[in-house]
């Protein structure tokens, strides 16, 4: 926040890492605007690395809450079909 706007001072606390630059006088209705913008940028750059991780780490073949709690599941695989779309898997 400041009294003293200048687009050169914009640009440096943006790039040390500000959020937002707000010049005064300014509303409470735009500060609480920029918390509310602030805390579902931070919360959505949690998750996004949350669900990257979730990505990365290493999962059993096989799908649904079986696989990711680690029990193993049957795997169809099939090289080529003779036929498009392919039959469907029999378990």
């Amino acid at each position: 926040m400041t009294a003293q706007a200048s687009l050169q001072s914009a640009i440096q606390a943006v790039n040390e890492g500000a959020f937002h630059y707000v010049q005064k006088p300014f509303s409470n209705d735009e500060i609480v605007a920029l918390c509310r913008r602030a805390a579902e940028v931070r919360r959505l750059k949690a998750e996004n690395k949350q669900l990257k991780q979730e990505i990365r780490a290493p999962r059993a073949v096989g799908a649904g809450e079986a696989a990711r709690q680690g029990a193993l599941v049957p795997a169809t695989c099939c090289v080529s079909w003779s036929r498009w779309p392919p039959p469907k898997a029999r378990c």
